[in-house]
């Protein structure tokens, strides 16, 4: 899977929960999630976390 197909797996996952996009988030090190292999429900987590805290 390409960053890109990541991403829009990433950014269903954040419709899905809390209605918004990685763009509508604070930013967060997607690249270098994606590169460790971390899944998109995962990294979708860590950014509604990074967002609330």
């Amino acid at each position: 899977m390409s960053f890109e197909q990541w991403m829009s797996d990433v950014d269903r996952k954040l419709g899905f929960a809390v209605g918004l996009s990685s763009e509508d988030l604070p930013d967060c090190c997607y690249r270098d999630w994606y590169k460790d292999g971390v899944s998109a429900a995962t990294a979708a987590r860590r950014a509604i976390r990074r967002a609330v805290a």
